[in-house]
């Protein structure tokens, strides 16, 4: 009486219910990962900065020529480095958006086995309340026979 669908609907629910666990899990090391971006985004926007206030040139008399090109190449190669952790924060940053919806498939996918789960714990449920109320109704009308059958037969 049982099909296949039947016999593995447990099987099914826990099926589901293993894959929205490793969805949340997957979403919730996203989220780390976006965040430990975006931390080091901040970090090397933050040493960019701090090298380039240190880097500023301060008037000082008596500079030979060669120290104020060594001065101005210290600043240039600040200023240059400043510019690569720039691109190197943006790009983190990027990664980070990344990551952020990619935590936001991951919860959609975990809210669809979800439902899924949801749909066959609800379809099994029914369908054993009916397969239930057959058997009792089977059982009635088995046990009104025998009533029938017994007054019919003569003692």
């Amino acid at each position: 009486m049982h099909s296949p669908a039947d016999r593995r609907g447990p099987q099914l629910v826990r099926l589901k219910q293993a894959q929205r666990q490793l969805s949340l899990l997957s979403a919730q090391s996203q989220q780390r990962a976006a965040a430990a971006h975006r931390e080091e985004a901040a970090a090397l926007r933050a040493s960019a900065e701090l090298a380039l206030k240190r880097a500023i040139l301060q008037p000082e008399a008596g500079l030979s020529r060669s120290l104020l090109f060594d001065r101005l190449r210290i600043l240039a190669v600040a200023r240059a480095h400043a510019l690569e952790t720039g691109h190197a924060a943006n790009d983190l940053e990027a990664d980070a958006i990344r990551c952020e919806a990619e935590e936001a498939g991951q919860r959609q996918r975990a809210a669809l086995q979800y439902r899924k789960q949801k749909k066959l714990e609800h379809w099994h449920r029914s369908r054993n309340r009916e397969e239930r109320r057959l058997l009792e109704s089977r059982r009635h009308t088995q046990q009104l026979d025998e009533i029938a059958c017994r007054r019919r037969s003569p003692r």
